[in-house]
Protein backbone atom coordinates (compact mmCIF):
# COMPACT_ATOMS: atom_id res chain seq x y z
CA UNK A 1 0.00 0.00 0.00
CA UNK A 2 1.68 3.11 -1.17
CA UNK A 3 2.00 5.47 1.83
CA UNK A 4 0.02 9.09 1.92
CA UNK A 5 1.01 11.30 4.98
CA UNK A 6 -0.98 14.67 5.74
CA UNK A 7 -0.04 17.21 2.79
CA UNK A 8 1.56 20.42 4.12
CA UNK A 9 -0.93 22.45 1.97
CA UNK A 10 -3.37 21.55 4.54
CA UNK A 11 -1.75 22.74 7.23
CA UNK A 12 -0.71 26.10 6.51
CA UNK A 13 -4.39 27.86 7.23
CA UNK A 14 -4.22 26.33 10.36
CA UNK A 15 -0.21 27.55 11.61
CA UNK A 16 -1.50 30.62 10.45
CA UNK A 17 -4.64 30.70 12.74
CA UNK A 18 -2.73 29.29 15.54
CA UNK A 19 0.31 31.14 15.16
CA UNK A 20 -0.53 34.58 14.97
CA UNK A 21 -2.75 33.80 18.41
CA UNK A 22 -0.50 32.33 20.51
CA UNK A 23 2.36 34.84 19.69
CA UNK A 24 -0.61 37.77 20.48
CA UNK A 25 -1.33 35.74 23.64
CA UNK A 26 2.12 36.00 24.38
CA UNK A 27 2.70 39.83 23.54
CA UNK A 28 -0.47 40.35 26.00
CA UNK A 29 0.67 38.18 28.94
CA UNK A 30 4.38 40.27 28.27
CA UNK A 31 2.50 43.09 30.84
CA UNK A 32 3.68 40.79 33.48
CA UNK A 33 7.08 41.91 33.14
CA UNK A 34 6.13 45.33 34.91
CA UNK A 35 2.66 44.91 35.86
CA UNK A 36 1.93 42.36 39.19
CA UNK A 37 -0.75 40.30 38.48
CA UNK A 38 -3.40 40.12 41.37
CA UNK A 39 -6.44 38.47 39.59
CA UNK A 40 -7.84 35.05 40.71
CA UNK A 41 -7.26 33.67 37.22
CA UNK A 42 -2.92 33.71 38.01
CA UNK A 43 -0.81 31.30 39.29
CA UNK A 44 1.92 33.19 38.59
CA UNK A 45 2.15 34.88 41.60
CA UNK A 46 2.75 31.62 43.82
CA UNK A 47 5.84 30.76 41.39
CA UNK A 48 7.27 34.08 41.77
CA UNK A 49 7.27 33.85 45.29
CA UNK A 50 8.87 30.89 45.18
CA UNK A 51 12.19 32.26 43.34
CA UNK A 52 11.77 34.90 45.81
CA UNK A 53 12.04 32.46 48.62
CA UNK A 54 14.76 30.56 47.61
CA UNK A 55 17.10 33.89 47.29
CA UNK A 56 15.58 34.95 50.51
CA UNK A 57 15.26 31.74 52.66
CA UNK A 58 17.09 29.03 51.07
CA UNK A 59 16.15 25.20 49.96
CA UNK A 60 14.34 23.31 52.58
CA UNK A 61 14.53 25.90 54.92
CA UNK A 62 12.50 27.86 57.46
CA UNK A 63 10.93 30.57 55.63
CA UNK A 64 9.00 32.97 57.84
CA UNK A 65 7.01 35.18 55.17
CA UNK A 66 3.82 32.75 54.61
CA UNK A 67 1.92 31.03 57.75
CA UNK A 68 4.09 32.47 60.21
CA UNK A 69 6.73 30.56 59.27
CA UNK A 70 7.08 27.72 56.96
CA UNK A 71 10.12 25.45 54.91
CA UNK A 72 9.96 26.09 51.11
CA UNK A 73 9.57 23.13 49.30
CA UNK A 74 8.84 20.30 51.21
CA UNK A 75 5.43 21.00 49.19
CA UNK A 76 6.61 22.68 46.24
CA UNK A 77 8.47 20.91 43.37
CA UNK A 78 11.81 22.93 42.68
CA UNK A 79 11.91 22.04 39.17
CA UNK A 80 11.07 25.52 37.59
CA UNK A 81 12.88 27.17 40.10
CA UNK A 82 15.97 25.97 39.51
CA UNK A 83 15.42 26.56 36.33
CA UNK A 84 14.61 29.70 36.56
CA UNK A 85 17.29 31.22 38.89
CA UNK A 86 19.81 32.03 37.16
CA UNK A 87 17.58 34.07 35.25
CA UNK A 88 16.85 35.67 38.40
CA UNK A 89 20.46 36.72 39.68
CA UNK A 90 20.89 38.38 36.42
CA UNK A 91 17.59 40.65 36.50
CA UNK A 92 16.62 40.55 39.89
CA UNK A 93 13.28 41.03 39.30
CA UNK A 94 10.65 37.82 39.73
CA UNK A 95 8.38 39.78 36.81
CA UNK A 96 10.99 39.49 34.20
CA UNK A 97 12.40 36.18 35.20
CA UNK A 98 9.24 34.63 34.70
CA UNK A 99 8.10 35.60 31.33
CA UNK A 100 11.76 34.98 29.99
CA UNK A 101 11.26 31.77 31.10
CA UNK A 102 7.89 30.91 29.34
CA UNK A 103 9.39 32.02 26.52
CA UNK A 104 12.49 29.85 27.18
CA UNK A 105 10.07 27.12 28.07
CA UNK A 106 8.58 27.40 24.68
CA UNK A 107 11.87 27.65 22.54
CA UNK A 108 12.84 24.43 24.19
CA UNK A 109 9.72 22.32 23.78
CA UNK A 110 10.36 23.50 19.71
CA UNK A 111 14.05 21.88 20.04
CA UNK A 112 12.67 18.89 21.31
CA UNK A 113 9.32 18.40 19.09
CA UNK A 114 11.72 19.66 16.09
CA UNK A 115 14.58 16.64 17.00
CA UNK A 116 11.52 13.97 18.00
CA UNK A 117 9.90 15.33 14.59
CA UNK A 118 12.82 14.94 12.33
CA UNK A 119 13.72 11.53 13.74
CA UNK A 120 9.99 10.66 12.59
CA UNK A 121 10.39 12.59 9.51
CA UNK A 122 7.69 14.69 10.11
CA UNK A 123 9.23 17.48 7.61
CA UNK A 124 9.24 21.62 9.08
CA UNK A 125 5.62 21.87 8.42
CA UNK A 126 4.29 19.04 10.12
CA UNK A 127 6.91 20.00 13.56
CA UNK A 128 5.64 23.88 13.53
CA UNK A 129 2.15 22.69 13.21
CA UNK A 130 2.56 19.94 15.80
CA UNK A 131 4.18 22.74 18.11
CA UNK A 132 1.01 24.99 17.52
CA UNK A 133 -1.33 22.21 18.07
CA UNK A 134 -0.08 21.20 21.38
CA UNK A 135 0.80 24.57 22.64
CA UNK A 136 -1.80 26.88 21.06
CA UNK A 137 -4.89 25.36 21.94
CA UNK A 138 -7.50 26.64 24.67
CA UNK A 139 -6.24 24.18 27.34
CA UNK A 140 -2.99 25.08 26.90
CA UNK A 141 -3.13 28.87 26.54
CA UNK A 142 -5.44 29.30 29.69
CA UNK A 143 -3.27 26.85 31.56
CA UNK A 144 0.20 28.18 30.56
CA UNK A 145 0.13 31.65 29.03
CA UNK A 146 -2.99 33.32 31.11
CA UNK A 147 -2.57 31.30 34.21
CA UNK A 148 0.91 30.58 34.58
CA UNK A 149 1.17 26.70 36.21
CA UNK A 150 4.99 27.56 35.32
CA UNK A 151 5.93 23.98 37.22
CA UNK A 152 4.25 21.85 35.17
CA UNK A 153 4.99 23.56 32.27
CA UNK A 154 8.71 23.41 32.42
CA UNK A 155 8.10 19.18 33.53
CA UNK A 156 5.84 18.74 30.03
CA UNK A 157 9.47 19.95 28.48
CA UNK A 158 11.17 17.29 30.28
CA UNK A 159 8.66 15.07 29.57
CA UNK A 160 9.28 16.00 25.46
CA UNK A 161 12.85 15.45 26.13
CA UNK A 162 12.45 12.28 27.70
CA UNK A 163 9.63 11.69 25.14
CA UNK A 164 12.71 11.90 22.53
CA UNK A 165 14.63 9.55 23.73
CA UNK A 166 12.35 6.72 24.51
CA UNK A 167 10.95 7.08 21.12
CA UNK A 168 14.69 6.63 19.73
CA UNK A 169 15.26 3.64 21.38
CA UNK A 170 12.12 2.52 20.67
CA UNK A 171 12.97 1.06 17.31
CA UNK A 172 16.74 0.88 18.52
CA UNK A 173 18.66 -1.21 20.69
CA UNK A 174 20.11 0.65 23.99
CA UNK A 175 23.64 1.62 24.00
CA UNK A 176 25.89 3.63 26.42
CA UNK A 177 23.99 6.82 25.20
CA UNK A 178 21.18 6.13 27.09
CA UNK A 179 22.75 7.20 29.59
CA UNK A 180 21.36 10.90 28.67
CA UNK A 181 18.11 9.12 30.03
CA UNK A 182 19.41 9.71 33.64
CA UNK A 183 19.83 12.92 33.90
CA UNK A 184 16.50 13.78 31.65
CA UNK A 185 15.01 11.55 34.41
CA UNK A 186 16.11 13.06 37.46
CA UNK A 187 15.39 16.69 36.65
CA UNK A 188 11.57 14.98 35.89
CA UNK A 189 11.19 13.29 39.51
CA UNK A 190 11.53 16.85 40.93
CA UNK A 191 9.74 18.91 38.23
CA UNK A 192 5.96 18.39 38.94
CA UNK A 193 4.73 15.01 40.04
CA UNK A 194 1.68 15.03 37.94
CA UNK A 195 3.98 15.26 34.47
CA UNK A 196 6.31 12.63 36.40
CA UNK A 197 3.40 10.05 36.93
CA UNK A 198 2.03 10.51 33.30
CA UNK A 199 5.73 10.17 32.67
CA UNK A 200 5.75 6.68 33.54
CA UNK A 201 3.22 4.97 31.45
CA UNK A 202 5.90 5.65 28.72
CA UNK A 203 9.16 4.68 30.26
CA UNK A 204 6.46 1.45 30.79
CA UNK A 205 5.86 1.42 27.01
CA UNK A 206 9.53 1.06 26.92
CA UNK A 207 9.83 -1.66 29.28
CA UNK A 208 7.07 -4.17 27.46
CA UNK A 209 8.87 -3.58 24.14
CA UNK A 210 12.61 -4.72 25.44
CA UNK A 211 15.02 -7.74 26.18
CA UNK A 212 14.97 -8.89 29.49
CA UNK A 213 18.38 -7.49 29.57
CA UNK A 214 17.79 -4.20 28.07
CA UNK A 215 14.91 -3.82 30.90
CA UNK A 216 17.56 -4.36 33.75
CA UNK A 217 19.62 -1.44 31.92
CA UNK A 218 16.67 0.83 32.00
CA UNK A 219 15.10 0.41 35.78
CA UNK A 220 18.92 0.34 36.99
CA UNK A 221 19.21 3.77 34.85
CA UNK A 222 15.87 4.79 36.96
CA UNK A 223 17.53 3.92 40.23
CA UNK A 224 19.81 6.27 39.45
CA UNK A 225 18.07 8.82 38.84
CA UNK A 226 15.67 8.22 42.04
CA UNK A 227 18.69 8.39 43.81
CA UNK A 228 20.04 11.58 42.45
CA UNK A 229 16.70 13.35 42.53
CA UNK A 230 15.71 11.58 46.66
CA UNK A 231 16.59 14.94 48.30
CA UNK A 232 13.66 16.49 47.28
CA UNK A 233 11.32 13.76 46.61
CA UNK A 234 11.57 11.94 49.72
CA UNK A 235 10.88 14.97 52.01
CA UNK A 236 8.38 15.63 49.92
CA UNK A 237 6.72 12.19 50.63
CA UNK A 238 7.86 12.54 54.43
CA UNK A 239 5.43 15.60 54.10
CA UNK A 240 2.08 14.38 53.41
CA UNK A 241 1.36 13.72 56.72
CA UNK A 242 1.62 17.35 58.09
CA UNK A 243 0.09 19.05 54.88
CA UNK A 244 -2.83 18.96 52.33
CA UNK A 245 -1.33 18.25 48.81
CA UNK A 246 -3.12 14.63 49.38
CA UNK A 247 -6.29 16.80 50.50
CA UNK A 248 -8.49 17.75 46.80
CA UNK A 249 -8.85 14.73 44.36
CA UNK A 250 -8.13 16.63 41.13
CA UNK A 251 -9.52 14.75 38.80
CA UNK A 252 -13.03 14.89 40.86
CA UNK A 253 -13.97 17.62 38.11
CA UNK A 254 -13.91 15.36 35.42
CA UNK A 255 -17.62 14.21 37.36
CA UNK A 256 -18.36 17.77 37.32
CA UNK A 257 -20.72 19.26 34.52
CA UNK A 258 -21.06 22.73 36.32
CA UNK A 259 -20.91 25.81 34.22
CA UNK A 260 -16.82 26.37 35.51
CA UNK A 261 -15.84 22.74 33.79
CA UNK A 262 -18.40 21.75 31.29
CA UNK A 263 -15.34 23.21 28.45
CA UNK A 264 -12.82 20.70 30.50
CA UNK A 265 -15.50 17.70 30.72
CA UNK A 266 -16.76 18.19 26.74
CA UNK A 267 -12.73 18.20 25.83
CA UNK A 268 -12.26 14.85 28.20
CA UNK A 269 -14.67 13.40 26.10
CA UNK A 270 -13.97 14.33 22.47
CA UNK A 271 -10.07 14.24 22.88
CA UNK A 272 -9.75 10.87 24.38
CA UNK A 273 -12.30 9.70 21.67
CA UNK A 274 -10.30 11.24 19.05
CA UNK A 275 -6.94 9.67 20.28
CA UNK A 276 -8.60 6.26 20.00
CA UNK A 277 -10.07 6.70 16.14
CA UNK A 278 -6.94 8.16 15.46
CA UNK A 279 -4.51 5.50 16.95
CA UNK A 280 -6.60 2.68 15.10
CA UNK A 281 -5.70 4.35 11.68
CA UNK A 282 -2.43 4.73 12.59
CA UNK A 283 -2.03 1.05 13.40
CA UNK A 284 -3.87 0.34 10.40
CA UNK A 285 -1.41 1.94 8.36
CA UNK A 286 1.75 -0.78 9.35
CA UNK A 287 0.27 -3.54 11.77
CA UNK A 288 2.47 -4.51 14.10
CA UNK A 289 2.22 -6.15 17.76
CA UNK A 290 4.67 -3.64 18.86
CA UNK A 291 2.57 -0.64 18.25
CA UNK A 292 -0.05 -2.21 20.23
CA UNK A 293 2.16 -3.74 23.19
CA UNK A 294 4.23 -0.19 22.89
CA UNK A 295 1.23 1.82 23.37
CA UNK A 296 -0.97 -0.36 25.16
CA UNK A 297 -0.26 1.79 28.90
CA UNK A 298 -1.43 5.10 27.17
CA UNK A 299 -4.40 3.39 25.69
CA UNK A 300 -5.24 2.40 28.49
CA UNK A 301 -4.74 5.30 30.87
CA UNK A 302 -6.49 7.18 28.02
CA UNK A 303 -9.84 4.97 28.44
CA UNK A 304 -9.58 4.97 31.91
CA UNK A 305 -10.27 8.78 32.00
CA UNK A 306 -12.65 8.47 28.39
CA UNK A 307 -15.08 6.11 31.14
CA UNK A 308 -14.31 8.31 34.02
CA UNK A 309 -12.82 5.51 36.23
CA UNK A 310 -9.37 7.83 37.41
CA UNK A 311 -11.07 9.66 40.28
CA UNK A 312 -11.41 6.94 41.95
CA UNK A 313 -8.21 5.14 41.49
CA UNK A 314 -5.25 5.45 43.75
CA UNK A 315 -2.40 8.35 42.85
CA UNK A 316 -4.37 8.79 39.53
CA UNK A 317 -6.83 10.27 41.10
CA UNK A 318 -5.05 12.96 42.11
CA UNK A 319 -4.03 14.63 38.48
CA UNK A 320 -5.72 17.29 37.02
CA UNK A 321 -7.85 16.92 34.04
CA UNK A 322 -5.81 19.69 32.01
CA UNK A 323 -2.46 17.03 32.53
CA UNK A 324 -4.22 14.21 30.96
CA UNK A 325 -5.97 15.96 28.18
CA UNK A 326 -2.59 17.83 27.46
CA UNK A 327 -0.73 14.07 27.32
CA UNK A 328 -3.50 12.61 25.12
CA UNK A 329 -2.79 15.43 23.05
CA UNK A 330 0.54 15.46 22.43
CA UNK A 331 0.39 11.04 21.35
CA UNK A 332 -2.99 11.98 19.10
CA UNK A 333 -0.78 14.35 16.89
CA UNK A 334 1.78 11.93 16.93
CA UNK A 335 -0.65 9.43 15.76
CA UNK A 336 -1.96 11.58 13.43
CA UNK A 337 1.12 13.23 11.39
CA UNK A 338 2.36 8.88 11.32
CA UNK A 339 -0.78 7.92 9.90
CA UNK A 340 -1.31 6.95 6.25
CA UNK A 341 -4.34 8.45 4.31
CA UNK A 342 -4.74 5.89 2.26
CA UNK A 343 -6.16 3.75 5.03
CA UNK A 344 -8.87 6.36 5.70
CA UNK A 345 -12.74 5.83 4.13
CA UNK A 346 -13.01 8.91 1.98
CA UNK A 347 -15.85 10.23 4.00
CA UNK A 348 -13.41 10.48 6.48
CA UNK A 349 -10.69 11.80 5.20
CA UNK A 350 -12.38 14.69 3.79
CA UNK A 351 -13.66 14.90 7.40
CA UNK A 352 -9.86 15.08 8.89
CA UNK A 353 -9.11 17.55 6.37
CA UNK A 354 -11.65 19.69 6.94
CA UNK A 355 -11.15 19.40 10.68
CA UNK A 356 -7.21 20.89 10.01
CA UNK A 357 -8.66 23.81 9.14
CA UNK A 358 -12.15 24.41 11.29
CA UNK A 359 -10.51 22.87 14.59
CA UNK A 360 -7.69 25.50 14.86
CA UNK A 361 -10.06 28.06 14.07
CA UNK A 362 -12.87 27.19 16.97
CA UNK A 363 -9.71 26.54 19.19
CA UNK A 364 -9.10 30.34 18.74
CA UNK A 365 -12.46 31.29 19.01
CA UNK A 366 -13.08 29.26 22.13
CA UNK A 367 -10.35 30.83 24.22
CA UNK A 368 -10.85 34.25 23.08
CA UNK A 369 -13.99 33.41 25.16
CA UNK A 370 -13.40 31.50 27.81
CA UNK A 371 -9.94 33.15 28.39
CA UNK A 372 -9.40 36.61 29.69
CA UNK A 373 -6.64 38.32 28.45
CA UNK A 374 -4.24 39.95 31.16
CA UNK A 375 -6.06 41.91 33.30
CA UNK A 376 -4.70 45.38 34.36
CA UNK A 377 -5.07 46.18 37.73
CA UNK A 378 -8.17 48.83 38.45
CA UNK A 379 -8.34 51.68 40.91
CA UNK A 380 -9.09 49.27 43.67
CA UNK A 381 -6.15 46.78 43.35
CA UNK A 382 -3.97 50.30 43.05
CA UNK A 383 -5.79 51.30 46.29
CA UNK A 384 -5.18 48.35 47.54
CA UNK A 385 -1.55 48.05 46.94
CA UNK A 386 -1.21 51.93 48.51
CA UNK A 387 -1.69 49.81 51.94
CA UNK A 388 1.43 47.63 51.84
CA UNK A 389 3.66 50.69 53.04
CA UNK A 390 1.91 51.33 55.57
CA UNK A 391 2.07 47.54 57.16
CA UNK A 392 4.03 47.13 60.42
CA UNK A 393 4.64 43.40 61.55
CA UNK A 394 2.60 40.41 60.32
CA UNK A 395 -0.64 40.78 58.21
CA UNK A 396 -4.13 39.60 56.93
CA UNK A 397 -5.80 39.69 53.86
CA UNK A 398 -9.84 39.60 54.69
CA UNK A 399 -11.38 37.55 51.38
CA UNK A 400 -12.67 39.29 48.67
CA UNK A 401 -15.59 39.06 46.72
CA UNK A 402 -13.76 41.14 43.47
CA UNK A 403 -12.31 39.28 40.53
CA UNK A 404 -9.18 41.28 40.34
CA UNK A 405 -8.65 41.51 43.71
CA UNK A 406 -6.97 37.89 44.54
CA UNK A 407 -6.16 37.44 48.44
CA UNK A 408 -3.15 35.06 47.22
CA UNK A 409 -1.98 37.28 44.85
CA UNK A 410 -1.32 39.64 47.63
CA UNK A 411 -0.02 37.52 49.95
CA UNK A 412 2.80 36.68 47.01
CA UNK A 413 3.02 40.81 46.77
CA UNK A 414 3.95 41.51 50.17
CA UNK A 415 6.91 39.44 50.87
CA UNK A 416 8.75 40.18 47.64
CA UNK A 417 8.44 44.02 47.10
CA UNK A 418 8.39 44.47 50.98
CA UNK A 419 9.32 41.52 52.66
CA UNK A 420 6.29 41.38 55.05
CA UNK A 421 5.09 38.11 56.84
CA UNK A 422 1.70 37.28 57.00
CA UNK A 423 -0.35 34.48 58.67
CA UNK A 424 -1.26 33.25 54.79
CA UNK A 425 0.22 32.11 51.73
CA UNK A 426 -0.94 30.34 48.18
CA UNK A 427 -3.03 27.59 48.17
CA UNK A 428 -2.61 25.94 51.67
CA UNK A 429 -0.83 22.91 50.54
CA UNK A 430 2.44 23.82 52.44
CA UNK A 431 0.87 23.51 56.12
CA UNK A 432 -1.48 21.50 57.91
CA UNK A 433 -5.55 21.15 57.78
CA UNK A 434 -4.87 21.95 61.49
CA UNK A 435 -3.32 25.15 60.51
CA UNK A 436 -5.80 25.90 57.37
CA UNK A 437 -9.05 24.80 59.61
CA UNK A 438 -8.29 27.36 62.45
CA UNK A 439 -7.17 30.38 60.18
CA UNK A 440 -10.38 29.95 58.36
CA UNK A 441 -12.13 29.97 61.81
CA UNK A 442 -11.84 34.09 61.35
CA UNK A 443 -14.64 34.10 58.54
CA UNK A 444 -17.14 32.59 60.60
CA UNK A 445 -16.25 35.06 63.61
CA UNK A 446 -15.93 37.94 61.71
CA UNK A 447 -19.71 37.05 59.91
CA UNK A 448 -21.44 36.82 62.76
CA UNK A 449 -19.57 39.72 64.68
CA UNK A 450 -18.06 37.31 67.47
CA UNK A 451 -15.29 40.17 67.86
CA UNK A 452 -13.41 38.67 70.65
CA UNK A 453 -13.11 35.45 69.26
CA UNK A 454 -12.19 37.22 66.29
CA UNK A 455 -9.53 39.28 68.15
CA UNK A 456 -7.94 36.06 69.68
CA UNK A 457 -7.40 34.24 66.48
CA UNK A 458 -5.70 37.87 65.38
CA UNK A 459 -3.90 37.19 68.36
CA UNK A 460 -3.18 33.34 67.88
CA UNK A 461 -1.51 34.26 64.55
CA UNK A 462 0.30 36.90 65.57
CA UNK A 463 -1.72 39.24 62.62
CA UNK A 464 -0.97 42.93 63.79
CA UNK A 465 -2.75 44.29 60.08
CA UNK A 466 -5.87 43.02 58.66
CA UNK A 467 -7.22 44.33 55.10
CA UNK A 468 -9.79 44.59 54.14
CA UNK A 469 -13.32 45.85 51.70
CA UNK A 470 -16.15 47.48 51.56
CA UNK A 471 -18.43 46.98 54.77
CA UNK A 472 -16.10 44.54 56.42
CA UNK A 473 -13.87 47.87 56.85
CA UNK A 474 -16.69 48.89 59.56
CA UNK A 475 -17.43 45.29 61.16
CA UNK A 476 -12.82 45.58 62.09
CA UNK A 477 -13.81 49.16 63.09
CA UNK A 478 -17.12 47.70 65.43
CA UNK A 479 -14.79 45.00 66.90
CA UNK A 480 -12.63 47.33 67.95
CA UNK A 481 -9.74 47.37 65.81
CA UNK A 482 -7.59 50.84 65.02
CA UNK A 483 -7.95 52.47 61.23
CA UNK A 484 -4.53 52.80 60.13
CA UNK A 485 -5.62 54.65 56.82
CA UNK A 486 -8.56 53.84 53.76
CA UNK A 487 -8.51 54.28 50.43
CA UNK A 488 -11.74 54.14 48.20
CA UNK A 489 -13.24 50.83 48.76
CA UNK A 490 -10.11 49.88 51.07
CA UNK A 491 -9.03 49.37 54.36
CA UNK A 492 -6.14 49.28 57.00
CA UNK A 493 -6.65 48.25 60.26
CA UNK A 494 -3.95 46.83 63.26
CA UNK A 495 -5.32 45.45 66.56
CA UNK A 496 -4.91 47.35 69.84
CA UNK A 497 -1.79 46.95 71.66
Amino acid sequence: MSISKIPNKHLYLAIVFLGFYFIYRLIDQAKLMWIFPLDYFNDYSAHMSMLFFLKECGFHALCPYWYGGYTTFLAYNPGWVFFSYPLYIITSNVQITTYLSLLLIFLLSFLALFFLSRNEKFGLTKTIAFFLFLFANPITIGNFIRLGRMSEMFAWVVFLFLTLIIFWYRKHKLDKKFLFFIPVYTVLMFSHPTVTILSHFLILALLLIKTYKERIFIITNMLVGLLASSFWWVPYIKSFSNNTILGVVQSRRLLSFDKSWIFTNIAAIIIPLALLVIFWFYWKSNKTTEKILFFAPILILNLLVLFRIVPFLPVLKHIYPYSYLFFFIFFSLFFLFKSNLNVYPNLLKKILITSLIIVPLLSVIISVIHTPMFIIPSQLEEDTLAMFPLIEGKYFFLSSIYPTSYGHAYNSYGPIFYKLETAGGFGGSEVSPEYISSLLKYKTYFDEMKCSDFENLLREFEIKNTIGYDEDCGKLRECGLEEITNKGRVCLYRIPQ
